[in-house]
């Protein structure tokens, strides 16, 4: 892998690089959930003591209207990143997939 979700001080869990990663590189591709018990996982996002409903809230993404019909949804792996006024990723809808990609915007 690489990379590995763990626990940032002061900011919960978080995607940390575990190796060089170069600008434009696919660093996650996953499928997407439309349902907030669509995955058993979705329970363990955060917030850590919230219902489902707060889980899938707190961590979708929101879709647009070409591709989702509006509906938000949430990808599992990439909810663990981190935001950033400066970010070094950036997440994209691949239509052809059906997939989230998260890659790389610089050298991380």
């Amino acid at each position: 892998m690489d990379w590995e979700v763990r626990s940032i001080p002061g900011k919960g869990l978080g995607l940390i690089a575990k190796r060089f990663i170069p600008s434009k590189y696919k660093i996650i591709v996953e499928g997407i959930h439309y349902n907030l018990d669509s995955h058993p996982a979705i329970s363990a996002l955060t917030p850590s003591n919230g219902t489902l409903q707060q889980k899938f809230v707190n961590n979708e993404l929101g879709g647009d209207s070409k591709h989702h019909g509006e509906k938000n949804y949430v990808a599992l792996r990439i909810s663990r990143v981190n935001h950033s006024c400066s970010p070094n990723a950036a997440h994209v809808f691949c239509e052809t997939s059906r997939c989230e990609i998260l890659y790389a915007c610089r050298d991380i």
